[in-house]
């Protein structure tokens, strides 16, 4: 006890640390208040732990911490392109229209109030084919809102090898659920058949609902009907056919091309009434759910009252027009995470040789397999180059990075922390290389 009490009488009080060179300039970064209220909680965390730092200098950088904001510039070295933890896709250029003002929901031709979902529904209707198209916060929002407009009362019929988990504990039949209609599970975890559906329909079923599976797999002995004899089986029992593709697969670009994935133009040429699929995931854009289909169906979705609590705002729009444009045109390089997956092996090779030679610390270039990521394509893998450093402890050198002002995220296998180029854009190279020396020689 009299130990805690000699550490607490260490404790300077708000006051002298205002006093205080490294106080003075917290309260310049963020003013009186903000800074006064930092100290405090850093003061009280001390209090509370009964050891720590009690210098004003390291009471003033705990307070900083609490200060600078939270969300900040990541340089991903992980060799996933589209990585969950680190916002999906990385964003393309939506040139000036998040400066100041723009025609959001204004109809320029006569100066009339317009809709907002008009800015891309043209262009989604270009790109797949469809004949109508909604934007909205995200996939699962689309899909609930869909739901929540035709299916309200009754039962929709998925298979049972469909209803996966997804990233952050949601499971797809709590989050449909949400729409007011009930799930009508068909088939087994492996093999599902059309007249596993067939058998399913009663007078309470409102439609067939096909779930894209994300980053889960069954391989092996497995079956599922094509969307064809689904939207056949729907057709013939008068129910709409919804497909959830996820991923925002629309066709190959560059080189790539995934032919285990359904493009959405495929699904809708099958019969589907409505396609759901992502804007931050393939498509390389913000995080949006986009629905896209037939006329009426896309009409009852913007009709229902959810809708307004889900459509997404002007920054949204903004990133998808800049995202469908590069799509419409092929102009890959105008989108961030196609540019990085389309980089050429030797120049990922050019750079990393560059960086070997400059770097303050030992690194090796391997090659490395580079991911897409975030619940797009979990088997799919390619080449990348990455460097390779072993630090006297990987761990240690590891949290270090992160905590820097700009932090670093690599992958630690076998005792190094290795760092893919193809997820680091080459701006990022120096500042890669400076976090590097840094750390090292901070040990």
């Amino acid at each position: 006890m009299e130990k805690d009490s000699a550490f607490l009488r260490k404790l300077p009080a708000i006051g002298v640390l205002l006093d205080h060179p490294a106080g003075r300039a917290l309260e310049e970064d963020f003013g009186h208040a903000e800074a006064v209220w930092a100290l405090r909680r850093t003061l009280e965390t001390l209090r509370e732990a009964g050891k720590g730092d009690t210098s004003p200098e390291g009471i003033a950088a705990g307070a900083r911490g609490l200060l600078v904001p939270p969300m900040r510039r990541v340089v991903n070295a992980t060799g996933v392109l589209i990585h969950t933890h680190l916002g999906r896709a990385p964003l393309p250029d939506p040139e000036d229209l998040l400066e100041g003002y723009s025609n959001l929901e204004i109809d320029l031709a006569g100066g009339d109030r317009g809709h907002r979902n008009q800015l891309v529904e043209s262009m989604l209707g270009r790109l797949t084919g469809a004949e109508a198209a909604l934007a909205v916060n995200n996939t699962a929002a689309a899909v609930t809102l869909a739901l929540g407009a035709f299916a309200k009362g009754g039962e929709v019929l998925v298979s049972r090898g469909e209803l996966v988990e997804i990233g952050g504990s949601f499971r797809v039949p709590e989050i449909l659920e949400q729409s007011g209609c009930a799930l009508r599970e068909v088939g087994t975890t492996n093999r599902t058949r059309a007249a596993d559906y067939a058998a399913a329909v009663t007078d309470r079923t409102r439609g067939i609902l096909r779930v894209h599976p994300s980053n889960f797999r069954v391989v092996g002995f497995t079956e599922s009907p094509t969307p064809e004899a689904l939207a056949a089986l729907a057709r013939d029992r008068r129910l709409p056919f919804w497909v959830d593709q996820g991923c925002g697969w629309i066709r190959p670009v560059g080189g790539f091309d995934f032919p285990e994935e359904e493009p959405v133009p495929r699904l809708l040429e099958a019969g589907a009434d409505l396609v759901f699929f992502s804007g931050d995931k393939l498509l390389g854009g913000p995080q949006a759910g986009l629905a896209v289909g037939r006329t009426e169906a896309v009409a009852a979705m913007r009709r229902h009252p959810l809708y307004r609590a889900v459509r997404p705002g002007k920054e949204t729009f903004a990133l998808l027009q800049a995202t469908l444009a590069a799509h419409l045109t092929g102009r890959w390089d105008r989108l961030p995470l196609w540019k990085m997956a389309l980089t050429p092996l030797a120049e990922l090779r050019r750079r990393a040789r560059v960086m070997a030679r400059r770097s303050a610390v030992p690194l090796k270039v391997i090659d490395h397999l580079c991911r897409f990521g975030g619940g797009t394509t979990p088997l799919k893998e390619f080449p990348s180059v990455a460097l390779a450093w072993t630090p006297p402890s990987a761990a240690a050198a590891f949290g270090r990075l992160l905590g820097r002002t700009r932090p670093i995220l690599g992958v630690i296998q076998d005792d190094r922390i290795l760092f893919d180029l193809r997820t680091v854009l080459p701006e990022e190279d120096a500042i890669l290389l400076e976090a590097l020396k840094s750390v090292a020689g901070s040990r």
